[in-house]
């Protein structure tokens, strides 16, 4: 009996394997692909805050050195209003004892610097600190609204472009500032 018991139990047939295997194989694929949006979604919020503040960091910091600043005294551009590799603005400003400072945005390959400086003459310009505002920039241009030159002008829109890549994604984040320069041809 024993024997006949033995004898008349079943395995699993191939066709039973290979529905099971078939079944678990999508199991696997939907899970993995809900992993991977996740994924993607948190990475694109995570770069999306991180433009966003470097940003915001940007436009205040454009926004109060250019309200304090007597406007572009110099600049180098290498290509109409674009903003390349090596090009920069500067900015003249007086200080809280009434001597002139320099502010100077430069882009170096996908970073925006700020430099504080000082000029001894007209054509020694000694860095006194330096702060990278985002290694981040695609794209930089500047244009005076008002139609006149950048050393001319009163007012100026500044339009940068952030992109960041990170695993499986790549966001840009455009967005521009406009400076009004309100110290523009004052006398002390």
């Amino acid at each position: 009996m024993l024997v006949n018991k033995i004898k008349s139990t079943r395995g699993i047939t191939l066709v039973e394997l290979m529905v099971a295997i078939v079944i678990f194989t999508m199991v696997v694929g939907i899970t993995y692909s809900i992993y991977i949006s996740n994924v993607k979604y948190i990475t694109n919020q995570e770069i999306k805050t991180q433009l966003q503040n470097e940003a915001q960091i940007i436009d205040s910091t454009f926004l109060q050195i250019g309200m304090q600043s007597e406007g572009i005294v110099n600049s180098h551009i290498t290509n109409l209003s674009k903003l390349e590799d090596g090009d920069y603005i500067d900015m003249k400003f007086k200080d809280e004892d009434n001597q002139d400072r320099y502010v100077r945005w430069k882009i170096e390959g996908a970073t925006l610097k700020l430099q504080t400086m000082s000029k001894d003459d007209e054509y020694s310009n000694k860095v006194n600190s330096e702060y990278v505002l985002s290694e981040n920039v695609t794209e930089a241009t500047i244009n005076a609204i008002d139609g006149k030159t950048l050393e001319q002008s009163y007012i100026v829109n500044i339009g940068i472009t952030l992109e960041k890549s990170k695993g499986f994604s790549d966001l840009k984040y455009p967005f521009s500032v406009i400076v009004n320069f309100r110290n523009k041809n004052m006398k002390n």
